[in-house]
Protein backbone atom coordinates (compact mmCIF):
# COMPACT_ATOMS: atom_id res chain seq x y z
CA UNK A 1 0.00 0.00 0.00
CA UNK A 2 3.10 2.11 0.45
CA UNK A 3 3.78 2.41 -2.89
CA UNK A 4 0.03 3.24 -3.99
CA UNK A 5 0.27 6.32 -1.69
CA UNK A 6 3.59 7.59 -2.00
CA UNK A 7 2.25 7.39 -6.45
CA UNK A 8 -0.83 8.83 -5.77
CA UNK A 9 0.07 11.44 -3.50
CA UNK A 10 2.89 12.41 -6.27
CA UNK A 11 0.18 12.14 -9.07
CA UNK A 12 -2.51 14.27 -6.98
CA UNK A 13 0.99 16.98 -5.83
CA UNK A 14 1.70 17.64 -9.95
CA UNK A 15 -1.79 17.90 -10.62
CA UNK A 16 -2.20 20.51 -7.86
CA UNK A 17 0.90 22.12 -8.93
CA UNK A 18 -0.27 22.82 -12.77
CA UNK A 19 -3.81 23.87 -12.01
CA UNK A 20 -2.53 26.49 -9.65
CA UNK A 21 -0.36 27.54 -12.02
CA UNK A 22 -3.19 27.44 -15.07
CA UNK A 23 -5.39 28.77 -12.13
CA UNK A 24 -2.82 31.79 -11.67
CA UNK A 25 -3.11 32.52 -15.44
CA UNK A 26 -6.90 32.77 -15.97
CA UNK A 27 -6.88 34.79 -12.35
CA UNK A 28 -4.70 37.12 -14.03
CA UNK A 29 -6.77 37.69 -17.41
CA UNK A 30 -10.24 38.04 -15.50
CA UNK A 31 -8.30 40.44 -13.39
CA UNK A 32 -11.18 40.91 -10.95
CA UNK A 33 -11.07 42.82 -8.04
CA UNK A 34 -9.11 41.59 -5.05
CA UNK A 35 -7.91 39.17 -7.35
CA UNK A 36 -4.18 37.59 -6.19
CA UNK A 37 -2.73 35.56 -9.21
CA UNK A 38 0.80 35.91 -7.25
CA UNK A 39 -1.12 33.37 -4.12
CA UNK A 40 -2.00 30.74 -6.84
CA UNK A 41 1.70 30.93 -7.87
CA UNK A 42 3.03 30.46 -4.71
CA UNK A 43 0.85 27.38 -4.24
CA UNK A 44 1.72 26.00 -7.21
CA UNK A 45 5.58 26.17 -6.57
CA UNK A 46 4.80 24.71 -2.70
CA UNK A 47 2.92 21.66 -4.42
CA UNK A 48 5.71 21.23 -6.58
CA UNK A 49 7.97 21.65 -3.35
CA UNK A 50 6.07 18.69 -2.05
CA UNK A 51 6.14 16.29 -4.93
CA UNK A 52 10.17 17.44 -5.07
CA UNK A 53 10.65 16.17 -1.28
CA UNK A 54 8.22 13.11 -1.85
CA UNK A 55 10.38 12.20 -5.07
CA UNK A 56 13.34 12.68 -3.56
CA UNK A 57 12.80 10.18 -0.92
CA UNK A 58 11.46 12.76 1.79
CA UNK A 59 7.98 10.83 1.51
CA UNK A 60 6.59 12.40 5.42
CA UNK A 61 7.68 15.72 4.62
CA UNK A 62 6.50 16.03 1.36
CA UNK A 63 2.95 14.33 2.54
CA UNK A 64 2.99 16.75 5.29
CA UNK A 65 3.10 19.64 3.08
CA UNK A 66 1.14 18.46 0.66
CA UNK A 67 -1.73 17.08 2.94
CA UNK A 68 -1.71 20.59 4.34
CA UNK A 69 -1.96 22.35 1.26
CA UNK A 70 -4.38 20.09 0.08
CA UNK A 71 -6.62 20.49 3.49
CA UNK A 72 -6.31 24.40 3.22
CA UNK A 73 -7.36 24.21 -0.11
CA UNK A 74 -10.21 22.27 0.89
CA UNK A 75 -11.09 24.39 3.80
CA UNK A 76 -11.28 27.60 1.85
CA UNK A 77 -13.03 26.27 -1.16
CA UNK A 78 -16.20 27.33 0.37
CA UNK A 79 -15.20 30.66 0.05
CA UNK A 80 -13.54 30.97 -3.55
CA UNK A 81 -15.19 33.72 -6.32
CA UNK A 82 -16.75 31.79 -9.21
CA UNK A 83 -17.04 34.06 -12.03
CA UNK A 84 -18.96 31.93 -14.48
CA UNK A 85 -18.79 27.73 -15.29
CA UNK A 86 -15.48 27.64 -15.96
CA UNK A 87 -14.85 28.29 -12.39
CA UNK A 88 -17.02 25.89 -11.07
CA UNK A 89 -15.68 23.31 -13.21
CA UNK A 90 -11.66 24.12 -12.31
CA UNK A 91 -12.49 24.55 -8.69
CA UNK A 92 -14.63 21.39 -8.60
CA UNK A 93 -11.46 19.68 -10.25
CA UNK A 94 -9.37 21.02 -8.11
CA UNK A 95 -11.56 20.12 -4.86
CA UNK A 96 -11.89 16.93 -6.11
CA UNK A 97 -7.48 16.49 -6.69
CA UNK A 98 -7.44 18.33 -3.24
CA UNK A 99 -9.28 15.75 -1.54
CA UNK A 100 -7.28 12.75 -3.02
CA UNK A 101 -4.22 14.64 -2.27
CA UNK A 102 -5.27 15.03 1.56
CA UNK A 103 -6.10 10.91 1.03
CA UNK A 104 -2.85 10.07 0.05
CA UNK A 105 -1.05 12.16 2.12
CA UNK A 106 -2.70 10.86 5.39
CA UNK A 107 -1.98 6.94 3.65
CA UNK A 108 1.77 7.74 2.81
CA UNK A 109 2.27 9.16 6.30
CA UNK A 110 0.55 6.22 8.35
CA UNK A 111 1.81 3.17 5.79
CA UNK A 112 5.57 4.44 6.11
CA UNK A 113 4.98 5.07 10.38
CA UNK A 114 3.44 1.42 10.67
CA UNK A 115 6.45 -0.36 8.08
CA UNK A 116 8.46 1.39 10.56
CA UNK A 117 7.17 0.08 13.40
CA UNK A 118 7.01 -3.23 12.03
CA UNK A 119 10.80 -3.12 11.62
CA UNK A 120 11.78 -1.67 15.32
Amino acid sequence: MSQRATSALMIAAGLLGALEFVSAIVIWKENYQDAEPLFAVVFGVLFMGGLALVRGGRVVAGAVLVGGLAMFELLTAPSWARHGVLDWISQGIGVAVAAVGLAAAIAAIVTRRSARARVS
